[in-house]
């Protein structure tokens, strides 16, 4: 009885740790922003946040009003690194 359950926990350690590592080999979704840069081979000038929060005439004016909102500094962010050459690899 005894070799018969520690069998098994090895049977099922074995299956559970399979099924985990062969996922996570499976899965290709981009996730973060380094599954992007790695896919896509060029550094990203930036993030831009979840915005769902805010209402849609909130989302257009986020850097035209100045508002101290988490996307906000993201856009200008972005915004400064493509008016930069050098910034994302260009000669």
């Amino acid at each position: 009885m005894p070799s018969i359950i520690k069998s098994s926990v090895m049977i099922f350690v074995l299956v559970f740790v399979g099924v985990a590592v062969g996922l996570s080999f499976i899965d290709d979704r981009v996730k973060s922003a380094w599954d992007a840069e790695h896919f896509i081979g060029a550094n990203l000038l930036g993030i831009i946040p979840d915005l769902s929060s805010l209402k849609d005439e909130e989302k257009y004016s986020l850097v035209l009003e100045n508002r101290q909102v988490p996307g906000t500094e993201s856009f200008l962010s972005v915004y400064s690194a493509s008016q930069d050459p050098f910034q994302i690899g260009f000669p």
